[in-house]
């Protein structure tokens, strides 16, 4: 360490430089001497040891901003920006010219077949089972699963085209017992499922089935798809009713035509030629003759005038079903024909024993035009006098 400086002496004659002393301690810190003459500049002493690090001085002031720098070189290019957003849509521009009309392209070809429509009648849903009173609203059922089986059908006075209104006037009139009624049942969306049946003219039968009323409607198997009922639980069917025809009133009895007058009881002879027909006599009645050969067929007689409508004859067999023709529109009912007047009888023949057979009834079949007899009386003869009739 550096002692305490001393005053200044005289300056004496240059020594020879001393070996280094040992460094003293520090001494305590005197006052400080007035100032010395200037000496001369002592030979430079050793290099003192470095000392530590002061605290940092305050910061100077800032100072002037200096002037403006050359301009740089131009930089290469930066990378490519991001695209952009779409900007605004522009106004609409003004309507072109009118173009001139195009050539007639050709003619295309013929679509496809439209489906087959629907038959015209009630809709209705189907409900499987075999009961009856047993159908809700706008409901069917039979009472056979097997086609060929089913007697009866139950038809509720509701359908599903007006679920509010009753229909049961309508089907009072049909099932009145008038006529014969044909009942077609087709499944919408599919009219190759179908079962045809045949009402008889008697009356239709009622009953109550959910407080509503239930039609039970005898019938006969006329026609269908397959062995059994071709429709699934709430299909949808139509049904139409086509009624077979009314029945005709009963006609009067036509008169008895007058009886030819009794010959006298001769001897049985050969059978002679026919001869011309001669008036009508009106004799006493002789004694009956023995029973004469059969003689042949005389000449036709005039025909007499019309008799009166005689009785409707029975029912015929029921035809094969023809195939089921496009629905025609309804014609207008035509006026009931006037009633024809009564035949005049017939003139009487010569006196005979020859019982005789009249048809009284008759059907024809719509198929192939015949008629038949069904029908017919026996009229039992004496002396040319019918006696009874069987």
């Amino acid at each position: 360490d550096v002692g305490d400086k001393g005053e200044t002496g005289d300056t004496g004659a240059k020594g020879a430089a001393g070996a280094k002393g040992a460094t003293g301690s520090a001494g305590p810190q005197g006052p400080t001497g007035a100032a010395g003459p200037q000496g001369p500049t002592g030979s430079k002493g050793d290099a003192g040891d470095k000392g530590e690090a002061g605290d940092d001085g305050a910061d100077g002031a800032k100072g002037a901003t200096g002037s403006a720098g050359a301009k740089g070189a131009t930089g290469s290019a930066g990378p490519q920006g991001p695209t952009g957003s779409a900007g605004p849509q522009g106004p609409a521009g003004s309507t072109g010219p009118q173009g001139s009309t195009g050539s007639t392209g050709p003619t295309g070809g013929a679509g496809p077949k439209g489906p087959t429509g629907t038959p015209a009648g009630p809709q209705y849903i189907f409900k499987p089972g075999t009961g009856a009173t047993e159908t809700a609203k706008g409901q069917f059922q039979f009472n056979s699963g097997t086609n060929a089986s089913i007697t009866a059908v139950y038809v509720n006075e509701y359908h599903t085209d007006d679920s509010s209104n009753s229909i049961d006037d309508w089907l009072d009139d049909l099932g009145s017992g008038n006529q014969e009624v044909d009942i077609r049942f087709v499944q919408d969306g599919d009219a190759s499922n179908f079962v045809i049946l045949r009402a008889s003219a008697s009356t239709w039968l009622t009953g109550s089935s959910g407080g509503l009323t239930e039609y039970a409607i005898a019938v006969t198997h006329t026609a269908s798809t397959g062995t059994s009922v071709p429709f699934s639980e709430d299909d949808t069917v139509t049904i139409s009713f086509n009624p077979v025809g009314q029945k005709g009133q009963k006609g009067q009895a036509g008169e008895d035509g007058g009886g030819g007058g009794g010959g006298s009881k001769g001897q049985k002879g050969a059978t002679g030629s026919t001869g011309p027909q001669g008036p009508s006599g009106t004799g006493p009645t002789g004694p009956k003759g023995d029973k004469g050969d059969t003689g042949s067929t005389g000449p036709q007689g005039p025909s007499g005038s019309g008799g009166d409508k005689g009785q409707k004859g029975a029912t015929g067999s029921t035809g094969s079903t023809g195939p089921q023709g496009p629905q025609g529109s309804s014609g207008s009912s035509g006026s009931k024909g006037q009633k024809g007047e009564a035949g005049s009888g017939g003139g009487g023949g010569g006196g005979t024993d020859d019982d005789f057979e009249v048809a009284t009834a008759w059907v024809a079949n719509i198929m192939t035009g015949d008629v038949m007899a069904i029908g017919s009386y026996t009229a039992s003869v004496t002396g040319g006098v019918i006696q009874s009739y069987a």
